[in-house]
């Protein structure tokens, strides 16, 4: 039996924290860093803790020289979630230029995921 009031629904409001929401989703990726350029570097652990912290779960460390390439290809050995880029920036004077044979035969390795600096 009616009695002719409607009731209205009970409205909940939730308030999330960041950190509630980015655990609930797709990380996201970083992909172009420098990890190895001071001065992340030196805090490396910090930085990759803040990564995480907000949602970030794998980044891409891009080489800018051939000379500096074993510096990011440790990175990415070093840790899970890094991976690493063979490139020379186009702006860089310092070191030489590479081949495509020089590109590709370093990018033969499983923690290499890409060529190419920009």
């Amino acid at each position: 039996m009616s009695t002719g009031h409607s009731r209205k629904p009970r409205l909940t409001l939730r308030v999330f924290a960041a950190s509630d929401i980015i655990s609930h989703v797709t990380p996201l990726v970083d992909s172009h860093c420098h990890l190895n350029f001071e001065p992340l570097n030196a805090g490396l652990e910090d930085v990759l803790q803040h990564a995480r912290d907000n949602g970030v779960g794998h980044m891409l460390c891009v080489s800018v020289t051939l000379e500096t390439f074993p510096e990011v290809r440790a990175l990415a050995h070093d840790h899970a979630n890094l991976f690493a880029s063979v490139g020379v920036h186009p702006n860089e004077r310092e070191g030489r230029e590479p081949s495509v044979e020089d590109l590709t035969g370093l990018a033969n390795d499983a923690r290499v995921v890409a060529i190419g600096e920009t």
